[in-house]
């Protein structure tokens, strides 16, 4: 932000003193003005306002989720997986992760989810790496709406695809990922992490969020 406010000072011409944008240069006998590197005019002319105001929109939504009270019931509503196996949940949790960060920004989703998947986690004896990292990594998977990620939004803004273009083509990345996720969750995490065997750090529900 420092960096693109001093455009707004530097002139665009080796200045004469140290506050160089308003001074003049000599040319065919003509003063004219040193214009600075960049000015309003130019910003206001060509900045994709409509980007910034989808993501804000994007931010906004993500904050009355959690001052609403909806996340923290999107969280409890985990409680019905415990008859599932711990695959199956993983499974299910990506996808409802993946679909959530579609409208809420990949930090915000994260924040939301990740306590409450490492208290149910604890609750049920599973190892609490096993669905949080399935929550993780699906709160990446935005690829369906523009105020899912700013590069979505930056894509949108050129006009070149539609809202409709970009849920097909999501729609099928997110199974894709979600799919490809799980299978390396249950075998590279398995080998790497041994997701599947409980920690003894997580014996005592206060030491997962202090890991």
């Amino acid at each position: 932000m420092i960096v693109a406010l001093s455009l707004f000072l530097m002139p665009s011409k080796p200045p004469q003193f140290i506050f160089g944008c308003g001074r003049t240069v000599k040319v065919d006998k003509d003063h004219i003005r040193v214009p600075c590197l960049l000015e309003w005019e130019i910003v206001s002319r060509k900045m994709a306002w409509n980007v910034v105001i989808l993501l804000g929109g994007g931010f906004a939504l993500a904050e009355a989720c959690k001052e609403s009270g909806l996340s923290e019931w999107l969280g409890q509503q985990f409680l019905i997986l415990k008859d599932f196996s711990p695959e199956v949940m993983a499974l299910l949790i990506s996808a409802v992760v993946a679909i959530f960060t579609e409208i809420t920004s990949n930090t915000s989703t994260s924040s939301i989810f990740l306590p409450i998947l490492a208290a149910l986690s604890t609750s049920l004896g599973v190892n609490p790496l096993f669905l949080m990292i399935a929550a993780a990594i699906a709160c990446s998977f935005a690829f369906m709406l523009p105020v899912a990620t700013p590069p979505n939004a930056i894509a949108f803004a050129y006009g070149h695809v539609t809202v409709w273009d970009m849920v097909k083509t999501g729609f099928i990345l997110n199974i894709v990922c979600i799919l490809v996720s799980n299978l390396c969750l249950n075998t590279l995490g398995v080998w790497i992490y041994d997701v599947k065997t409980y920690p003894d750090w997580a014996i005592d529900p206060a030491n997962i969020t202090a890991t």
